[in-house]
């Protein structure tokens, strides 16, 4: 018969270290280079939509405030050029708390980073979170891009302005 060779110590010894390799590398290697996992954010994004109808400047004006997970991101509002029906709901700017056309616009020229465009007789106004955290001093500014839709919409109406929340 045929005698059994003894192991060699440093097979064994080798072998133990292999296989320790697979039970200490793991987490070890999860701890130092961990994996971002990716988790599905439930967002809330909605708009509030103002319109208003203004007798005096003949002009229909459009706010589209954009919300994304409850926060206000941008405000576009449009003003175009309209010719009322009679029977239509119309603003005539009487009240002096209430902003014309023409001076929603001049405060808007005066800030840097509010993007004006005229477009035929149509002029659109955008007007994005960061330009408001910039001059959070001119509050009458500010009051185009308030923290919450629920603030945004009262601003809004009292303002002359209808509202619906999509």
């Amino acid at each position: 018969m045929k005698e059994k060779k003894p192991k060699s110590p440093i097979l064994v010894f080798a072998t133990m270290i292999f296989l320790l390799m697979f039970i200490v590398l793991p987490p070890l290697f999860r701890s130092l280079f961990p994996v971002e996992e990716i988790v599905e954010e439930v967002k809330n994004d909605y708009m509030l939509t103002c319109i208003k109808v203004s007798a005096g400047e003949n002009l229909r004006i459009v706010s589209k405030i954009s919300y994304v997970n409850k926060v206000p991101m941008t405000n576009e509002i449009v003003y175009m050029p309209y010719a009322a029906s009679s029977d239509e709901a119309i603003i005539n700017d009487v009240d002096e708390n209430i902003l014309t056309a023409a001076e929603e616009l001049a405060l808007f020229r005066k800030i840097e980073g509010v993007l004006i465009a005229d477009e035929d007789l149509n002029v659109a106004v955008s007007i994005k979170k960061e330009v408001i955290d910039n001059n959070s001093e001119n509050l009458e500014f500010a009051n185009f891009l308030l923290p919450t839709a629920l603030e945004q919409q009262e601003y809004y109406e009292g303002q002359g302005y209808s509202c619906n929340l999509n």
